[in-house]
């Protein structure tokens, strides 16, 4: 049984080697036209150059003849130095003719500096010699030299002429290949594509029949031929296999409805056990008033927090709340554990930045600051202190809630932090314990959350929370 991915994988590479190496033969082709063509271009224009320089020397020589200036046979000089590189730069010829035209040409042009040196040298002599007949020799071996640069550029021109010619017969050519290649890959793509078709097509069309009928509730299935890839075949056995499961999880609730049903009117009995919450609050605003009656105004605030406390604990717990909310609930739970404990117990909130946009569930705060109070300050004999910290950025939010309690065993943390089920670390005033805490903060906020403990026995323990600005909508 032979994997999709490997038939796939040889298929692509046999469609996908020939045409790199068709890329790769055209590129090649391309940059020697473009190369020779550059070629050709750079030595017309290093014969233009050195075909110009040969005509300014002459017009310099003709000048000094004149005016017997130094600059101008200096600017002779020059012109001539520079033909002269000119006519190196180039090279052998590109044909035996151009070979036999570029030696005439060098071999002329060291004629013509020694002609004119001649004449320069008769016209400077105060012996009277003839230098006219040796003047008019210089600028026609200049002459010469022009005639035959021109037939270096003609040969030139006609041998790459027919260069390209060569080349652009071989670029359609290879056009042609190219197109029939494709043609062909066409018909292969196509002759390839009913193979697989017959052997994954049909199997699957199967399999949809099958589905459609688990849908509607029959999971009795017919068996489906394997089609001998191994990722059909496995997706065949993993649709069994969930067929199998989900008819177990059908009988499994089936005999679990039926205990539901039975226990459905011992838990209704156990609710309407419990005391109404409106009661309970009705009783603790009556105790507030008579405590505002009577003048008991530390009696009447510490009331007033415990039904602020409670209230929000039940109306807030599967909501979601403003982070300054929290906070202030938090001020309700100190104050009322600063009149239990006095000088025991010591809180201190911090907040840098604004907070009233960042929305997290509610009762996400008290319950870690609740757990640090009962498992850290509380077991201390001489007590000690909770520090809740808020710092804002731009994206985040920190959160740190730190006390200098008994501290927690690397053991403790690692069973706050892990996943699994555990001892469960629960609230006196929700239930919700760090554990829930930290699972409805992961579902809220995914990968943006993050939730880390620091802890040493004996010094304390810090909590950090780190949640997005943005909250959720």
């Amino acid at each position: 049984m032979s994997r999709l991915r490997n038939k796939l994988i040889t298929f692509v590479v046999a469609i996908i080697t020939p045409m790199l190496f068709i890329n790769l033969f055209t590129l090649l082709l391309s940059n020697k036209i473009e190369m020779q063509y550059s070629t050709m271009i750079s030595k017309l224009i290093t014969m233009e150059e050195a075909k110009r320089n040969i005509n300014n020397s002459v017009l310099y020589f003709d000048k000094y003849i004149t005016t017997r200036a130094q600059d101008d046979l200096k600017n002779c000089i020059i012109n001539y130095e520079k033909a002269k590189q000119n006519i190196n730069a180039l090279g052998s010829g590109s044909t035996i003719e151009n070979m036999y035209y570029l030696r005439e040409l060098k071999n002329t042009l060291e004629s013509y500096k020694k002609s004119y040196d001649i004449t320069i040298e008769k016209l400077n002599s105060n012996m009277g010699y003839n230098f006219y007949d040796d003047f008019i020799e210089t600028k026609n071996i200049a002459h010469y030299c022009n005639e035959y640069i021109e037939k270096i550029n003609e040969n030139y021109l006609k041998y790459n002429n027919e260069n390209y010619k060569l080349l652009v017969r071989k670029n359609r050519i290879k056009d042609s290949a190219v197109i029939l290649y494709f043609l062909l890959m066409i018909i292969v793509c196509l002759f390839i594509t009913l193979i697989f078709s017959k052997n994954i097509t049909e199997t699957l069309k199967e399999l949809v029949l099958e589905v459609e009928k688990v849908s509607k509730g029959y999971f009795n299935i017919k068996k489906i031929n394997p089609s001998n890839i191994y990722e059909v075949d496995i997706l065949l056995k993993g649709f069994n296999i969930m067929v199998s499961d989900i008819k177990t999880l059908i009988d499994e609730i089936k005999e679990k409805a039926e205990i539901e049903n039975m226990l459905k009117e011992t838990q209704l009995k156990a609710l309407q056990s419990q005391i109404n919450p409106h009661f309970l609050f009705n009783t603790l605003n009556s105790i507030i008033q008579i405590a505002d009656i009577e003048g008991a105004v530390e009696t009447e605030k510490l009331m007033n927090a415990v039904s602020k406390l409670l209230r929000y604990s039940l109306s807030m717990v599967d909501r979601q709340a403003s982070l300054r909310e929290e906070l202030d609930i938090i001020k309700q739970y100190v104050y009322i554990q600063e009149t239990r404990f006095e000088d025991r117990v010591a809180f201190n909130i911090e907040v840098n930045g604004y907070i009233d946009d960042i929305i997290v569930p509610g009762m996400t705060l008290q319950p870690l600051v609740e757990n640090a109070f009962i498992h850290g300050i509380e077991p201390k004999e001489e007590g000690g202190s909770i520090r809740i910290k808020v710092d804002r950025n731009e994206k985040h939010c920190l959160i740190t809630i730190e006390d200098d309690g008994c501290g927690m065993t690397e053991e403790t943390i690692f069973s706050i932090l892990d996943d699994k089920e555990g001892k469960k670390h629960t609230g006196h005033i929700t239930g919700i314990g760090t554990k829930n805490v930290i699972k409805r903060l992961k579902l809220l906020y995914n990968d943006e959350f993050a939730f880390k403990i620091q802890s040493k026995v004996d010094e304390g323990t810090k909590i950090i929370l780190k949640i997005p600005i943005t909250g959720v909508s």
